[in-house]
């Protein structure tokens, strides 16, 4: 039986409003998907294939409530994703290989781990 946080996280495009843990601060994810439906011309959002192909080793792409984006490396992938930040973050308390856990719903971006040479050449 799911309860109500489950429940949440379950429901496309629905935010939780629940808090993102990293061991220093709590901040809370937009949600993607809305944002994109919202305001298509300004923020994208993966596909459901995109999501669906998320593995260990590639990196995503959220954005925190208080406007800040930035890029988390996929440790686990389940029905929530487990990664470490990716850079130091400006906006909000965080700092690089800090734990995050984040919904696919989250995730504005996919960057294949394979694809990190193309982008960083």
């Amino acid at each position: 039986m799911l309860n109500d946080h489950d429940r949440d996280h379950t429901a496309p495009g629905k935010p939780c409003g629940c808090m993102h843990r990293n061991p220093k601060a709590a901040f809370r994810l937009r949600d993607a998907a809305q944002m994109a439906k919202k305001y298509p011309r300004s923020f994208k959002a993966p596909t459901v294939k995109e999501l669906a192909s998320i593995q260990p080793g590639d990196f995503v792409k959220v954005c925190a409530v208080e406007g800040e984006r930035f890029w988390v490396q996929v440790q686990r992938v389940g029905r929530e994703i487990k990664g470490e930040l990716a850079n130091d973050l400006v906006l909000i308390e965080g700092n690089y290989g800090d734990p995050i856990t984040l919904m696919a719903h989250e995730v504005y971006d996919v960057l294949p781990q394979g694809e990190l040479a193309t982008v960083l050449a």
